[in-house]
């Protein structure tokens, strides 16, 4: 017994007593990048027709908090030039659009502009396996 006693009594001194040191170390901090958070979300017999695209920058290792954009200007094309357009909801980095109406096989190209910038994307709309 004893013999089981003082290995076990050792393991446990060591962990208790085992030193712990913070490290902080000292990141660059690059020029904040745009970042968009879209997709399509839609349940197969609902209407899908309300669409929202988060908008954001990049931000350092350490800060808490995640940066918004406003004032960007959104939009959704089809392979039929109809226009989506989406609606800023104040304060957020929130954009919306209720009239959006996607269709599974459609083409769908998002345009967003954002100080002087802008970003596309182009994506074919595909069902999931059920």
């Amino acid at each position: 017994m004893k013999k089981i006693l003082f290995p076990i009594l050792i393991l446990f001194i060591g962990l208790f007593s085992s030193c712990e040191e913070v490290i902080d170390l000292e990141l660059d901090n690059a020029t904040p990048r745009l970042v968009i958070e879209a997709s399509i979300v839609w349940i197969k017999g609902s209407s899908g027709n309300a669409q929202k695209i988060k908008l954001s920058t990049t931000t350092g290792y350490y800060d808490t908090e995640v940066p918004i954009v406003t004032g960007a200007t959104i939009s959704i094309t089809n392979s039929e030039n109809t226009v989506f357009n989406f609606t800023e909801i104040p304060d957020t980095g929130e954009y919306v659009c209720i009239d959006f109406e996607p269709e599974i096989g459609e083409t769908y190209t998002l345009n967003i502009i954002h100080n002087g910038e802008t970003y596309t994307g182009t994506e074919i709309f595909q069902s999931l396996a059920p």
